[in-house]
């Protein structure tokens, strides 16, 4: 059985969830908050769907999310931290509003030809195992568990970890 990294996320997160960069609500649907910084506009129109309703949408930045002090029990950061201007800031937002937070980050380097690493003209960034380690060392987050993901030509990194604001 080959587990991807949505199954993964599925299958660690619980309670109250943030799903920041969510693009069309897939992950979760109803089950989160999902949040994204294209409008809902934008999202019906790169899925070609002018009906798509996201459960429980709101269009914000992650650099500033409009969220209390560890509001979440989980915030999910899935694919997006390669498209942001500054991922340190937007993995340091999410700790401030969820207790716990899962990332992951696509591994271009390993990915198969045929799968076209490095052709997303939206990734401002590409990330190695050495660069995602930095990353989440320059934001503090505590990791309690690290893995490389490959299958079907595809790599990731994924990383879980309690926020360094969280309660304990």
């Amino acid at each position: 059985m080959i587990f991807d990294r949505a199954c993964i996320i599925r299958n660690t997160v619980t309670g109250k969830i943030v799903d920041i960069g969510c693009s069309i609500g897939g992950m979760f649907g109803e089950r989160a908050t999902n949040v994204d910084r294209c409008s809902i506009e934008q999202l019906r129109n790169e899925s070609k769907d002018p009906n798509l309703i996201i459960p429980n949408f709101i269009h914000a930045n992650a650099e500033k999310l409009p969220f209390k002090d560890q509001e979440y029990d989980w915030a999910v950061l899935g694919d997006m931290l390669e498209h942001v201007d500054d991922p340190v800031v937007v993995l340091n937002e999410a700790q401030r509003i969820a207790k716990n937070v899962i990332i992951t980050v696509p591994n271009e380097y390993e990915w198969a030809s045929y799968n076209e690493p490095f052709g997303n003209s939206d990734h401002r960034r590409w990330f190695t195992e050495q660069s995602f380690f930095k990353l989440l060392k320059d934001s503090g987050l505590v990791v309690t568990e690290y893995m490389k993901l490959n299958y079907a030509g595809w790599a990731y990194f994924i990383a879980m970890g309690i926020s360094k604001n969280a309660e304990t």
